[in-house]
């Protein structure tokens, strides 16, 4: 497959762009109209719009005035393709360090700093199951993700000069891509057990500290000026590491839409497509727990559960470093999941929902393809998305918020946000509540919604949801702010009396706030 750049300069309309600005949902999207790229080209014959004339059945990519590609492709492989080599393109290093991020040998390129990193990521084995979790999907979900990681292997065969020396002549490899996405996945939950670990007094020495917030906010055409749904997203994000967004806007058959996504992983994560928009922040259920196990007095090599004693499992992992000679750790398992500390008698392990048939890419495949609100909400009910407040607007004029993660069902008794006991069946979990079981509206009476990494109940001025009626893992978990009810922050309380305080909000209102 073949990619022919265009270096035309486009003109962006401003009701699309996406940090900090507006998703304006009054119909379907329409390519950009070009822009002169000079004063002579103004007075020249109007050309074609991009994706027609001589476009028409080829790939191509234009880039607009902030050097943001544009792809026209003739269907949804070859514009995956064309986003894998764009993505390569515009961030040759950062793509394949996702991918050492994912792999756990991100030390071998950064030094010692990144340790922690990569014992978290071996913990969880993510390439071993993304490579089953590959050679098992559907022929056209395998296609997606093929064609994307072909345009990333394509672009750094003709261009050698931009892959990097670390990288060296390893094979990129399509399963690498899965393994990024479960990365990037899992990075929520295994906060949220570090979190209970430490509720419980104990440290283990290499958290994850990783800072995390975003704003949101939604509107109902009662509420705006033009009369139609109005959608925001502000995400609170690093601009360095795994979570740098990438900005793109794509045109391929039934793959029509704008927004940013990570270098690495396939599809638009945060934007909109012709008919729904959808935003994100952190905040959500409780997706992990930590099980303290005590050890056999007899062989601290095994653990107590139901009056037996069981073997710990373990694993030799050697870790190459740059700079410095390679480490080598042991990783132990337990019945309940890897364990991420040791102290006198006691171990602990984390328990994470997200196993090999949490698959992030089919939630995101959901959101890109979907026609309404409902189409967001099979995303979310793959019980695939780590633990947010997901909000979303449609052309049909429809706002939808759900409180989204993948949740065991709990026994009744412990408290969850800090260790429990592991040494008993009778704190297993009791399979997954459905999506059906999480805190969800559409279109509230209110005609708005915000969301600023807060809990439900702060989301609009009066109630939506009652901190009563649900299970307090399923209202909030408790690594998400200083209770799971009751309190707003700043950026929350501005939000509502803006939108509770505007009836008819613009465009202009909305990028002013």
């Amino acid at each position: 497959m073949s990619i022919e750049p265009r270096v035309r300069s486009l003109i962006r309309l401003p009701e699309v762009l996406l940090l900090g600005l507006v998703l304006a949902l009054a119909g379907a999207c329409q390519p950009d109209a070009p822009g002169p790229a000079n004063e002579s080209a103004a007075s020249a014959a109007p050309l074609p719009l991009p994706g027609q004339g001589n476009d028409v059945g080829k790939t191509v990519i234009y880039r607009d005035t902030w050097g943001v590609p544009h792809i026209y492709a003739p269907d949804v492989a070859s514009g995956l393709f064309a986003m894998g080599w764009a993505q390569a393109q515009d961030r040759p290093d950062q793509t394949l360090r996702s991918l050492k991020t994912a792999l756990g040998e991100l030390a071998s390129v950064v030094g010692p700093g990144a340790v922690p990193s990569d014992l978290r990521a071996r913990m969880f084995g993510h390439l071993e199951t993304s490579r089953d979790a590959v050679e098992a999907l559907p022929a056209d979900r395998r296609q997606q993700i093929e064609a994307f990681a072909a345009g990333v292997r394509a672009f750094y065969a003709a261009h050698p000069e931009d892959l990097p020396a670390w990288w060296g002549d390893r094979p990129i490899e399509t399963a690498m891509f899965d393994a990024f996405g479960r990365f990037f996945l899992y990075n929520w939950s295994i906060s949220e057990a570090y979190g209970d670990l430490a509720r419980g007094g104990v440290e283990a020495g290499f958290e994850d500290d990783t800072p995390r917030a975003s704003n949101q906010w939604a509107i109902s055409p009662s509420r705006t000026a033009d009369g139609h749904a109005m959608l925001v997203i502000d995400p609170h994000l690093a601009w360095w590491g795994p979570s740098r967004f990438w900005e793109v806007r794509i045109h391929a058959g039934e793959l029509e839409g704008s927004g940013v996504g990570l270098p690495g992983s396939p599809f638009i994560g945060l934007g909109h497509n012709a008919n729904v928009a959808w935003a994100m922040t952190t905040g959500g259920p409780d997706t992990a727990d930590v099980y303290e196990l005590t050890l056999d007095p007899a062989d601290p090599g095994r653990y107590l559960f139901d009056g037996k004693s069981l073997p710990f499992s373990q694993r030799e992992t050697r870790i190459e470093v740059a700079g410095e000679a390679p480490q080598v750790h042991v990783l132990e398992f337990s019945r309940h999941g890897p364990v991420i500390a040791r102290r006198g008698g006691k171990a602990w392990a984390a328990r994470i929902p997200y196993d090999a048939t949490a698959d992030r890419n089919l939630a995101w495949s959901h959101l890109n393809f979907a026609r309404d609100w409902q189409g967001a909400a099979a995303a979310t009910a793959t019980l695939s998305m780590f633990p947010q407040n997901v909000m979303v607007a449609d052309t049909g004029g429809n706002i939808w918020y759900q409180r989204t993660g993948r949740v065991p069902v709990r026994p009744d008794g412990p408290d969850w946000s800090r260790p429990v006991d592991g040494s008993t069946s009778a704190t297993d979990w009791q399979g997954l509540h459905p999506a059906s079981d999480f805190l969800q509206v559409l279109n509230p009476p209110q005609g708005y919604m915000q969301n600023n990494n807060i809990p439900p109940d702060a989301m609009v001025v009066g109630t939506l949801f009652d901190p009563g009626r649900y299970r307090d893992y399923l209202f909030a978990s408790a690594a998400y702010g200083p209770a799971r009810s009751g309190w707003n922050n700043q950026r929350g309380a501005r939000a509502l009396e803006i939108l509770s305080g505007t009836p008819r909000m613009t465009v202009a209102d909305a990028q002013a706030m």
